[in-house]
């Protein structure tokens, strides 16, 4: 049930197509859940919450051109200053950018990631640019934080979203504890926000995982996607509708097809992260459902990465050789897709220091 519903969410919108996914999702509560097998058990338990997370009425939604709510967010420059929050639109245009980065990750994944993130951001983008890092977590960390990253550049800003995890849904293991599985809320943060920051910014937004490396052209990719106002990272072969679309890069433009991509992708996600039970990667179902959403409605300024834009192949620790380190620097934005170990590291280092 979970794949033929996979084949319709992974083809053109039809409007006969949601009344079926329906009945297919009614359909799968009457399926015998006992299983000899834990893994069958636990893979049923997986595809069964998937579907139930799957808000189809959300495509009945009317559009709605009123302004994103403001989410509660503590707001800081780059030393860590905390100012309010009506400041942002002011402080990140001063700057002139053509586009702004959003990336959101808690203070640990931050440790891990972000020094070579940002590194690479505003140490290559070739155009005028503002980092916007999205901190989970407590707004005290912050200070530690920046002095532990060591980036001190007034292109960067910081917003703290204090996410309690013990308020976090369980995933699909149905023994867990609810402060085990915070991870679908923190994929879940930029694009919460996303609506809101394209609403006061008004400006090009790049959102992407704090795991990735930047290589070459923005001004490339902005030109090649001109026409698109909403640019992702299509999965050729993945059939699997939670798989799809890669959340980890989006370029995404102010207009209308931005707003309303941005805005039901929102709310998807705000109903879905009330659930008792949820999948880690409800953020890529949430696109694929937005997606059909906004083609429904006529609004098709769409586009996806190309080539050597970003890459779609995981690396893990054994991967990372000189072979992996060649293939890496063929790509604009590289992926890590949260590898680890000393070899990941050491890629990692390498790529950041490549002229």
């Amino acid at each position: 049930t979970y794949y033929a519903v996979s084949q319709i969410l992974t083809r053109p919108f039809h409007p006969e197509l949601p009344p079926l996914i329906e009945a297919l999702r009614t359909a799968v509560a009457d399926l015998p859940q006992e299983f000899s097998d834990p893994k069958r058990e636990q893979a049923d338990r997986f595809y069964r919450i998937s579907l139930e997370s799957l808000d189809i009425s959300l495509l009945d939604e009317p559009l709605s051109d009123s302004p994103p709510p403001q989410p509660h967010l503590t707001f800081a420059d780059f030393t860590g200053t905390v100012l309010e929050i009506s400041q942002l639109p002011q402080r990140v245009l001063a700057l002139k950018p053509r586009l702004a980065f959003l990336a959101a990750a808690d203070v640990a994944y931050l440790r891990h990631y972000g020094r070579n993130y940002l590194k690479s951001i505003l140490g290559r983008c070739d155009v005028n640019c503002a980092v916007i890092i999205c901190v989970i977590g407590e707004a005290k960390a912050l200070k530690g934080l920046i002095d532990d990253i060591g980036i001190r550049d007034p292109r960067l800003f910081y917003l703290v979203n204090e996410f309690d995890p013990s308020y976090a849904v369980s995933y699909y293991n149905k023994t867990a504890f609810r402060t085990q599985c915070a991870n679908a809320y923190y994929q879940s943060v930029r694009f919460l926000i996303l609506d809101y920051l394209l609403h006061i910014l008004q400006i090009p937004l790049i959102i992407s995982d704090i795991d990735i490396i930047l290589q070459g052209s923005v001004a490339g990719i902005l030109e090649r996607h001109a026409d698109a106002e909403v640019v992702l990272n299509k999965n050729d072969i993945e059939i699997s509708f939670g798989s799809f679309f890669t959340a980890n890069l989006v370029l995404i433009r102010p207009g209308r097809t931005s707003h309303h991509f941005a805005r039901i992708l929102r709310v998807f996600l705000e109903r879905a992260l009330e659930r008792d039970s949820i999948e880690q990667f409800i953020d890529q179902s949430g696109m694929v459902l937005s997606r059909h959403y906004c083609s429904k409605h006529g609004l098709d300024r769409f586009d996806h990465f190309i080539g050597k834009e970003i890459n779609n192949l995981m690396f893990n620790h054994t991967d990372m050789d000189d072979l992996a380190l060649n293939i890496a620097r063929g790509f604009v934005f590289f992926a890590y897709y949260g590898s680890e170990g000393e070899s990941a590291i050491t890629l990692m280092n390498a790529l950041v220091e490549t002229e």
